[in-house]
C-alpha cells in the first residue's frame, strides 16, 4: 500500500474515532471541548507524516518537490472523502425519515472541497519547506 493512501487512512480513522468519542462522551456538553479543531490537527498530523515518510523512505533522502506534493494532496483526498462519507451518513443517521432529497449530498460538498483546499495548501508548503531545507 501507499504511503501517502495508508498515512491518509491513518488520519482518517483518528479523525472519526476522535469525533465519536466526542459525540458519545458528549465532550462539548461536559466539558466545553469542541471535537473540530482536534480533528483538523490530526488530518494535518496525517498529511505531515505522509509527506515525511515518503521523503526518507521512498525518496531516500531526495527533494523531489513534486513527489512530496503528490503525496500530500493524495493523503488530504482521502481523508476528505472519507470524513465526507463519516458526514452523510451522520447526517442521514440524524434526518428521522432518511434522506429524502439531495440536499444533504449537496451541502457536503463544499466541506470536502474546502477540506481539499486546506490539505492542499498544507500539502504544497511542507513540500516546498522539506524542498529548501536541505
Amino acid at each position: 500500500m501507499k504511503i501517502s493512501v495508508r498515512y491518509g487512512l491513518y488520519a482518517s480513522t483518528a479523525v472519526i474515532v476522535w469525533m465519536l468519542l466526542g459525540y458519545f462522551l458528549e465532550l462539548d456538553k461536559k466539558m466545553g471541548i469542541n471535537g473540530g479543531p482536534l480533528a483538523l490537527v490530526f488530518y494535518l498530523m496525517g498529511i505531515y507524516f505522509s509527506i515525511k515518510h515518503t521523503r526518507d523512505k521512498e525518496s531516500e533522502g531526495g527533494l523531489d518537490p513534486k513527489k512530496l506534493l503528490k503525496a500530500g494532496l493524495i493523503t488530504s483526498a482521502i481523508v476528505s472523502l472519507t470524513f465526507g462519507i463519516y458526514h452523510f451518513f451522520l447526517f442521514k443517521a440524524m434526518s428521522q425519515g432518511g434522506i429524502s432529497t439531495g440536499s444533504e449530498v449537496l451541502t457536503l460538498i463544499p466541506f470536502v472541497i474546502i477540506n481539499l483546499m486546506i490539505g492542499g495548501l498544507i500539502s504544497v508548503m511542507l513540500a516546498f519547506f522539506y524542498a529548501r531545507k536541505s
